[in-house]
């Protein structure tokens, strides 16, 4: 016989179970759902801060460093929660009061925000400090415990955040190159175009070789327009037009040069016929067999270094040997110890290209 009141509790056992796994699974999707709306918030606050800021800097740059703001801001930071004093670090504060300028959104040009347009109050202002260069959203915007006032560390890192110090900057346009050094590597760059500038035409120069990568993409404020030199493109450097209009009359351009490119090797001369001679140093009357260098060269990025060493180097040690390793010619004389029947002398230019000379002596 089937016992009823067993099979009464094992349902009534199933459906609590159920219920909790359900329970917490709602509650895992919530949980997740609020971090992402959370992080979109702050994602979205973040660009538009570092909009703001980049358009700021484009003025100043235009304006010989004045300033886009009109009325002086007093603000009180003493009910500003311990989450958050922190992002005022830097200033100098009075009081609990910093002195801060409201920026004057209509001298950044045709910009379109979410906040700053003094909708229901007037802390609902972007404003600078002249002390630290930080922009502050008054209001500020709260995610969670935290409320947010300018572009601090955790927002920055959260929309890969590269300040104008590390991109060059003309009119709003905002270009950066994956190398700024000099180089013998593909330079990709990056050109930001603000999203309210229209008929945008993004062309690159090149002579003699055009073979850049061009793409697009949009990001918050921006077109993002990407450049890159191919492998097989021997020159390496390239400029980027930007046509675009921020009205509905003239037509701007601004240029943009990848020029950090070098992929030649650098050269040495000796004399002729090879010889090698013998010197004394006047200081310890030492007689010493030497060779003259005669002048090295560099098209672009310049001579780093030259070494030597009284050394036949095999192939596996042609690409590192001389990295760490070698003795650093003086005056362009390469001094010969006692005995050596070889010499290998290495010249290496600022962009990481090298050559190897080899003799026997």
């Amino acid at each position: 016989m089937i016992n009823k009141k067993n099979k009464k509790g094992i349902s009534l056992m199933v459906l609590m179970i159920t219920i909790a796994v359900m329970t917490m699974l709602l509650t895992t999707a919530t949980v997740a759902g609020v971090k992402s709306m959370e992080r979109t918030k702050k994602m979205k606050f973040a660009s538009e801060l570092a909009f703001i800021k980049e358009s700021v800097n484009s003025y100043m740059t235009n304006n010989n460093n004045e300033y886009p703001v009109n009325n002086t801001i007093v603000l009180d930071i003493s009910k500003v929660s311990a989450g958050s004093i922190d992002q005022f670090n830097g200033e100098s504060i009075s009081n609990n009061k910093v002195n801060l300028y409201e920026i004057d959104l209509n001298l950044l040009g045709k910009i379109d925000t979410v906040y700053g347009k003094k909708n229901g109050g007037n802390d609902d202002i972007f404003a600078i400090s002249k002390d630290t260069k930080k922009i502050y959203y008054i209001r500020g915007v709260k995610v969670s415990s935290v409320t947010y006032y300018t572009l601090n560390d955790e927002l920055k890192n959260i929309i890969n955040f590269t300040s104008s110090e590390d991109s060059l900057i003309k009119d709003g346009i905002k270009f950066e190159e994956s190398i700024k050094d000099w180089t013998n590597q593909k330079v990709a760059s990056k050109i930001k175009v603000p999203s309210s500038y229209t008929n945008v035409v993004v062309t690159v120069k090149q002579t003699g070789y055009p073979n850049v990568i061009l793409t697009g993409t949009l990001e918050e404020n921006y077109n993002i327009y990407n450049a890159k030199s191919l492998d097989t493109d021997i020159v390496g450097n390239y400029s980027v037009s930007v046509q675009y209009k921020k009205g509905t009359t003239d037509t701007y351009e601004q240029i943009f040069e990848v020029k950090n490119y070098d992929g030649t090797k650098p050269s040495i001369t000796f004399e002729t016929p090879f010889v090698v001679k013998k010197m004394e140093d006047k200081q310890t009357n030492e007689i010493y067999s030497y060779i003259n260098i005669v002048s090295s060269s560099d098209d672009k990025s310049g001579v780093k270094v030259i070494k030597y060493e009284n050394v036949k180097l095999d192939a596996s040690q042609k690409n590192t040997y001389f990295k760490t390793s070698g003795i650093i010619a003086q005056n362009n004389v390469l001094k010969i110890q006692e005995g050596s029947d070889y010499i290998s002398v290495y010249i290496e230019d600022n962009a990481g290209n090298f050559e190897i000379y080899e003799f026997d002596l």
